[in-house]
């Protein structure tokens, strides 16, 4: 009763009337193109549900996500549902693009679960220059792609690349929070060059990962090992950026088979220049292996400035399903450690926070904005989980949906620890 009733007051009080785009495109039908004609018809701040389907075609650009906010959900029980590539740019100020339960693959990939992306990109490309603007990937997997040249450390693309402008800082450009997402650097060419993709490229951005999973792709044999050699690429790159890290796994790529070049392995993360920060917690840092004899592993970690913070406490994480249809019992999911009280934070506004010492992670919610917190109870069971079960009310009238973001607060033996969120669509029984 206590988060429903948090729901209706969390709603921003000029909530509008939200258009939810249904893309059902049914068996043989061009879903990637349907998909891109729901996003251009949309308006700013709906909601794009997608059902069963082919979103990935052949030889396609990627999808354009430009100039609006937006949220991409895959429907009940189909995520990681396969979509093609995605360029996310030109968000207005404040905007919110929310992509939850996809996997951006080729379709070469878009059943399969592991080996290398061939031949097409298949990744999250931000550029962003809205002020405060967000992009929210949760249960989402990003893999990077070969392609005949050009692209992030030779022939290996990256899964996510971030590139804001003008330059770092919360509020500045497009930030990025991920929870609960795969990013895999795609391995490297045999054609031309040979060093894999780093699974994630940030610059000049605020990025967050929670919960993540970020895979740097590995080298091959290079044809043309005095043009490039064929290191692996790094679970993460930073430069310009602050980073905050919790409960994830980074690690580099293998080096690359004997060539002329002596190759290196890929760094779990490399944070560069000084203007650079980050915050860890509870987080796998680890270099790739090395697999010929003229081989080198990198450092797991390469920060020249010593500008990371690690925070003591265990992750903790919270996770709402997707879709909360009206009517309909809904299962929120904390789990931290047990003897952890877990609350929870919600608001319609999402947002990248510095992260606060005393709480060891960033604020995800707009503080203005913030309802709670709302006692879940106390977490007893020696795997760390507590499910609290709610009854959805129903929506205001002439609203469809509403987009709304929840966090985890725990308090502990180790102290009040801020946790994961998680993006979530208020909508109607009947879609």
């Amino acid at each position: 009763m206590k988060i429903a009733l948090a729901l209706l007051v969390c709603l921003p009080p000029t909530a509008a009337r939200a258009g939810v785009h249904v893309v059902d495109p049914g068996p043989g039908a061009d879903g990637a193109a349907l998909l891109q004609a729901a996003v251009d018809a949309a308006q700013d701040g709906d909601v794009i549900l997608l059902k069963a389907g082919d979103y990935v075609g052949s030889g396609l650009p990627p999808l354009g996500l430009a100039g609006k906010s937006l949220a991409l959900m895959a429907d009940d029980g189909l995520a990681p549902l396969a979509v093609r590539s995605a360029n996310v740019n030109s968000l207005p100020g404040g905007g919110v693009v929310v992509l939850r339960g996809l996997r951006f693959a080729t379709a070469s990939e878009a059943t399969s679960t592991g080996g290398p992306v061939l031949h097409q990109a298949a990744s999250i490309d931000i550029v962003g220059d809205g002020p405060s603007s967000l992009c929210w990937i949760e249960d989402c997997e990003v893999l990077g792609a070969d392609e005949l040249l050009g692209g992030v450390n030779g022939l290996g693309l990256t899964g996510l690349y971030l590139q804001a402008v003008p330059g770092p800082g919360v509020g500045i450009g497009t930030d990025v929070v991920a929870v609960r997402s795969l990013f895999r650097g795609a391995q490297g060419n045999t054609g031309i060059f040979g060093a894999g993709g780093h699974g994630a490229y940030i610059e000049g951005g605020s990025a967050a990962f929670l919960q993540c999973t970020l895979l740097g792709g590995d080298g091959n044999a290079a044809a043309f090992p005095t043009l490039s050699k064929a290191d692996g690429g790094h679970g993460c790159y930073a430069l310009f950026s602050w980073l905050y890290v919790s409960g994830s796994t980074f690690q580099g790529g293998a080096e690359g088979l004997d060539s002329p070049q002596a190759t290196v392995s890929g760094s779990g993360l490399q944070l560069l220049f000084a203007i650079s920060e980050g915050w860890l917690r509870d987080t796998s840092l680890q270099a790739g292996a090395v697999q010929g004899a003229s081989g080198t592993q990198g450092p797991a970690l390469v920060n020249p400035a010593q500008d990371i913070v690690f925070f003591p406490a265990a992750s903790r994480a919270l996770s709402v399903p997707a879709l909360c249809h009206e009517g309909s019992a809904v299962v929120v999911k904390a789990t931290g450690v047990a003897g952890d009280l877990a609350a929870l934070l919600l608001s319609a506004e999402p947002q990248w926070g510095f992260p606060i010492a005393a709480r060891q992670g960033p604020l995800l919610l707009d503080p203005l904005t913030v309802v709670g917190p709302i006692l879940l109870g106390a977490i007893r069971s020696a795997d760390g989980v507590l499910e609290s079960t709610f009854s959805v009310p129903s929506l205001p009238p002439g609203l469809d949906a509403q987009l709304l973001f929840g966090q985890g607060l725990f308090a502990g033996s180790d102290g009040v620890t801020l946790g994961s969120g998680s993006a979530s669509c208020w909508i109607a029984a009947g879609l």
